[in-house]
């Protein structure tokens, strides 16, 4: 894992979704938090759920709100409480009622005030 941080940012966004998608959550969990804002919402779809949680929480951050809107159900199930609660509104917001709709109960339980707020009637 040593080697995956070390990699430039430019050279994680020229990587393929398979060559994404073959990368473990070990290798996920080492990824910086540039390299993670780097990858393409294709690449970010590539995942699976398995490193969709393995992303620190922290790192969350840096991705955008359609790389957000693009995850399918699998991969949000894959998210822990604690990174559902450090997306931000606007991440939240970029959710749409089927990914809400997945949402686990200790999920919806981990919601910050802004992402129910975001919640749309």
């Amino acid at each position: 894992t040593g080697q995956i941080n070390s990699l430039a940012t430019a050279s994680i966004a020229a990587l393929s979704t398979g060559g994404i998608a073959a990368l473990g959550t070990n290798q996920v969990v080492a990824l910086t938090s540039g390299q993670i804002a780097s990858m393409s919402t294709a690449q970010v779809a590539a995942l699976s759920s398995n490193s969709i949680g393995a992303i620190e929480t922290a790192d969350l951050s840096g991705l955008s709100t359609n790389d957000i809107a693009a995850l399918r159900t699998s991969q949000l199930a894959g998210l822990a409480t604690d990174q559902v609660a450090a997306l931000s509104t606007n991440q939240f917001a970029a959710l749409s009622s089927a990914q809400v709709g997945a949402l686990s109960t200790n999920q919806i339980v981990a919601l910050t005030t802004g992402q129910a707020s975001a919640l749309t009637a």
